[in-house]
Order: structure tokens, then sequence, then C-alpha cells
């Protein structure tokens, strides 16, 4: 059961940095740049509006993220009886910037974008912030896979080794 409780953990901290390159290298260059697919059809608010529909809707999966790595972290720090402190960095920057997006950078940039403030000072703030958050998400989630595959590494509890 441990095998495929710290399977599932890396699997699904996998998935969240494919869902992160994925909408930020290839899901919102082709919506804000549709011209040579089909034409000008959307303008720059249109298209906003669409990556913060779908930006809305990756909130739900990082909301269950925030879960998964705090159940999984707990329960891990319990077994062990001690944590070590870049351990807690990791999982308190990953849970931090998560928990920064859907909490605090989505809701304020829908906020501006029902006010059709997105040509402001504050709202380019937000979104440059925004970008800067995804890239901690994708940098902590990467080192969280890392420090994981090692503790699994030291304990024995990978679920199929290399053999020499």
């Amino acid at each position: 059961m441990l095998k495929f409780i710290n399977s599932f953990y890396i699997t699904v901290l996998g998935i969240l940095i494919g869902a992160v390159l994925v909408l930020g290298t290839m899901v919102a260059p082709t919506i804000f740049h549709t011209e040579p697919l089909i034409g000008s059809v959307l303008s720059h608010y249109q298209a906003g509006v669409v990556m913060s529909s779908i930006f809305s809707k990756f909130g739900y999966f990082l909301n269950g993220m925030i879960l998964i790595v705090i159940v999984y972290e707990i329960n891990l720090a319990y077994q062990k009886r001690k944590i070590k402190p870049y351990d807690l960095l990791v999982t308190i920057i990953l849970i931090g910037s998560m928990s920064f997006f859907t909490f605090y950078l989505m809701p304020s940039i829908l906020e501006l974008q029902a006010l059709k403030e997105t040509t402001t000072e504050q709202f380019n703030s937000l979104h440059k912030l925004s970008e800067f958050d995804f890239k901690v998400i994708l940098a902590s989630a990467f080192m969280m896979i890392f420090l994981r595959l090692s503790k699994f590494e030291e304990n024995n509890i990978l679920i199929c080794k290399l053999k020499k």
C-alpha cells in the first residue's frame, strides 16, 4: 500500500508539472495568438477572458493538489517523527505558491477583468506576478519530486530498482 501511495504522489506531482508546462507554453500562447490559425477572431481582452476561464478551472486542480500535498507530507512527517528543514521549506513553498495563485491572484485578476480594467498597471502587475508564481509552482514541484524520490531510494521503497 505504501508503494502505491508513494507512486500516486509522484504521479500527481508529475501531472502538476505537465499541466503547468502545457498551460504556460502551449495553451496561453495559442489563445493569445490565434491569427495564424483562424485569423484575428479574438481581441486581446477576449483571449484573456478565455484564459481566465481555463485558469479558474485549473484552480480546482490546484486546490486538490494542495490537499494531497498537505495530507501526504503530514503523514510522512508523522511516520518519520522528524522532518528535514529543506523538505519543510519546499513543502511550504509549493503549498504557498499554489494557494497564492488560487486564493489571491485568480480572484484579483477576475475582479479586474469584470471591471474591464485589463490595461491598468495593477492588472499588469498581477499578471506578471501570476507568471512568476507559475514558475515557482513548477520549480517547487520538480524539487519535491526529487526530494521524495531520494527518500524512496534511501528507504528502499521504490517500485522497481534498476539492477547494475
